[in-house]
């Protein structure tokens, strides 16, 4: 029982130093991006997650999520915003703000069974 006990005590404090000691810097989130139509936040240094709405007649505005990841002067954007003024805000910011270009663009597809 006391070597069951050790085994969990050296594991719990082993792998509270690893948090401790090799954790990145912490990050707080940073809205960099506001308007009515779309919402950036800065996640990490180079992650940002993009929201922008669509309008349904069962929920009414609904928040949709994407994400853009950058790589030096480069992104690739996941999800596209639910339309085309918040998508040319969206590439605006791109170009203007992180002065960069896209490189790819991943869009998930959600298919019904209608």
């Amino acid at each position: 029982m006391k070597t069951l006990f050790f085994v969990i005590a050296f594991l719990l404090c082993g792998n509270l130093y690893a948090q401790n000691t090799l954790s990145p810097k912490e990050f707080k989130p940073i809205e960099v991006y506001h308007s009515e139509d779309l919402i950036i936040i800065q996640i990490s240094d180079n992650a940002f997650l993009h929201t922008s709405f669509l309008q349904t007649n069962d929920f009414g505005k609904v928040p949709c999520n994407g994400m853009v990841v950058r790589n030096s002067n480069e992104v690739v954007v996941l999800d596209t915003p639910t339309n085309n003024k918040s998508a040319d805000e969206l590439i605006k910011f791109i170009k203007q703000k992180l002065h960069s270009k896209i490189n790819a663009v991943i869009p998930t597809l959600i298919v019904t069974g209608k």
